[in-house]
């Protein structure tokens, strides 16, 4: 993957442990990470986080399934991700994207 890593690699059908792979990041056991990868559940989630009034706060939002779907529906997203790499990961590949993402 030479580095690249899709807006969207769980959408693109790139599982999140290749994604991290490629990061040259792991799941962090101390963090209690797990990383959505079911983009049926993404959208069922989003959908019903939709019933509620933005701005939506989202936290450690991994790679970013939800935040993209919330962002990429015009709602203002504030992102808090205690892990430096995803976080890292996260504004560069977020970065001008619709929305408000922190």
């Amino acid at each position: 993957m030479d580095g690249q890593v899709p807006r969207e690699p769980w959408m693109a059908g790139a599982a999140p442990r290749r994604t991290l792979a490629a990061l040259g990041l792991s799941p962090r056991k101390s963090l209690g990470q797990n990383f959505l990868a079911d983009r049926n559940v993404a959208g069922k989630i989003v959908s019903l986080a939709r019933s509620f009034h933005p701005p939506f706060l989202e936290i450690g939002p991994g790679l970013g399934a939800l935040t993209d779907l919330l962002a990429d529906s015009g709602a203002p997203v504030v992102a808090v991700e205690i892990d430096r790499g995803l976080a890292a990961h996260l504004r560069v590949r977020l970065a001008g994207a619709s929305g408000s993402r922190g």
